[in-house]
């Protein structure tokens, strides 16, 4: 297998960032190395972590010397400190990203993403299907496909939402050294850095699943809740709404509404009626004028949040004042249970679900 000479440049630069990752790291490189494609060096960015991702990194270093360059650091650079010193220092014609606790799957990936990109010079990046290995007890793989799996895609369908893996990718040269200000501080590194690149033209598309997502409570993704990952993605439109001066805005608005409204339907399903109603008056505020189907499930999700609570509201009401009277010379003691069980079952009601659950 032939090597990557220190002045020669690479077809493919691998950007791989690891910390505190001994337990997946080798088998993220050994991927790497299984590829049927041999123009590549690998960029290992380690951040000075406190378990034995130095020594493993190490060691694949010194026996492939011509291909792996160990970036190392006496001071931790954060992850996307680490993220950026990586890719800059990354000398290829194109680019892939892996992160140290994940792994190629297809030996051919490397191959296969370079001949799209020579065959289709419109396209400034690839991608293929990712698996995410869910490490969380009760939840099942499950490959991570985009919208209707289609041949090409364009930037508009990207700033919807983010459907390519970063371990997926293989983009053509991007503009590391040009990246925006507002990338070092944005919640999240690969969507942002998909989509500037996808300034640069189409996005191909290889139906096949090429590599391995550990989806753990250590990964930045892994450990976020539906709703955080939601709230995530509109924060990060909001950068790409400032980014773009005023482009892609009916893109942006379209995809706002659906993530305001599937707040609104999370929190309905976990009893949070007051957040459920707050999201929904907002998909009523801000929907296109005229869009009746919009409306009426929006209001459908805020009555589904609150008419459960003003029943309990109104039975709770009549506990108290059946409590009251109970209480006169010559009442039942009965009645007494029966209105207290009520006025419990109604308190019960009104509490959000997660509250019910708790301890």
């Amino acid at each position: 297998m032939g090597g990557v000479g220190a002045s020669q440049r690479p077809r493919v630069s691998v950007a791989m960032v690891t910390y505190n990752q001994e337990k997946f790291l080798a088998q993220a490189i050994e991927s790497v190395l299984a590829q049927d494609f041999t123009d590549w060096e690998l960029v290992i960015g380690e951040d000075c972590s406190t378990d034995g991702t130095l020594a493993v990194a190490t060691r694949y270093e010194a026996a492939h010397p011509d291909r792996i360059r160990l970036l190392r650091d006496e001071v931790n650079l954060g992850g996307r400190g680490n993220y950026i010193r990586t890719l800059t220092a990354c000398r290829g014609e194109f680019l892939a990203q892996l992160d140290g606790d994940d792994y190629w799957m297809d030996p051919t990936k490397l191959s296969r993403q370079v001949a799209l990109l020579d065959a289709h010079p419109e396209c400034a990046l690839v991608f293929g299907a990712t698996l995410n290995d869910r490490e969380t007890p009760g939840m099942t793989p499950e490959v991570y496909y985009p919208p209707d799996r289609r041949e090409f895609y364009d930037i508009e369908d990207l700033l919807r939402r983010n459907f390519i893996g970063s371990g997926a990718v293989l983009w053509r040269e991007p503009d590391i050294e040009g990246l925006p200000d507002w990338f070092k501080t944005v919640a999240v590194g690969d969507w942002p850095i998909h989509v500037l690149c996808a300034r640069g033209g189409r996005i191909g598309y290889i139906d096949d699943t090429m590599c391995v997502h550990r989806e753990h409570n250590l990964g930045v993704w892994g450990g976020l809740s539906i709703l955080a990952r939601t709230q995530q993605r509109l924060d990060v439109r909001d950068y790409f709404r400032a980014h773009f001066e005023g482009g892609y805005e009916d893109v942006f608005d379209g995809a706002d509404l659906a993530d305001h409204f599937h707040l609104a339907k999370t929190h309905r399903k976990a009893g949070n009626a007051i957040r459920a109603c707050t999201e929904s008056l907002w998909c009523l505020r801000h929907r296109k004028k005229g869009d009746k189907p919009t409306a009426l499930r929006v209001m459908e999700e805020a009555l589904h949040a609150v008419v459960p609570k003003l029943v309990c509201l109104g039975l709770g009401s009549f506990a108290i004042f059946g409590l009251l009277a109970a209480r006169e010379p010559g009442a039942h003691w009965i009645w007494r249970v029966i209105y207290l069980a009520l006025g419990a079952l109604c308190v019960y009601g009104l509490l959000p679900r997660r509250a019910r659950h708790r301890g």
